[in-house]
């Protein structure tokens, strides 16, 4: 039954990522692209739940990289946002869909939250 759930999830996510956005949201998100790897495997940053990234350790993240996750975190915000709409989903669905996808994506070693709001290493 879950892998039921979880194909069926996936497809959801596959159909609501060929729903157009705007390029501008997509050129910020991939020029910080970089610096959010890297904040990702030093463990300052990871996935959330809801699509979102945050921040592991408060102590080791710089202003920068402060500054880098409320930039990614507004970006996603806007695009899940068209996407919803445009594909005619919940949003609250939709943002648990992409987080768990996104969290099931994730490279082994980095970290991610868990529903419980710890986080934890994949």
């Amino acid at each position: 039954m879950k892998k039921i759930i979880y194909t069926l999830n996936l497809a959801f996510f596959l159909q609501i990522l060929s729903v157009p956005v705007a390029h501008a949201d997509l050129d910020s998100m991939k020029a910080r692209l970089p610096e959010l790897v890297k904040a990702k495997e030093d463990g300052i940053v990871g996935e959330q739940p809801d699509g979102l990234v945050g921040i592991v350790d408060p102590a080791k993240a710089s202003a920068e990289i402060k500054a880098i996750v409320k930039a990614e975190n507004n970006d996603r915000l806007d695009i899940y946002k068209k996407r919803a709409e445009k594909s005619g989903q919940d949003y609250a669905v939709f943002i648990k869909v992409i987080g768990e996808a996104r969290i099931e994506k994730e490279k082994s070693g980095r970290y991610f939250k868990k529903m419980d709001g710890s986080w934890d290493k994949k």
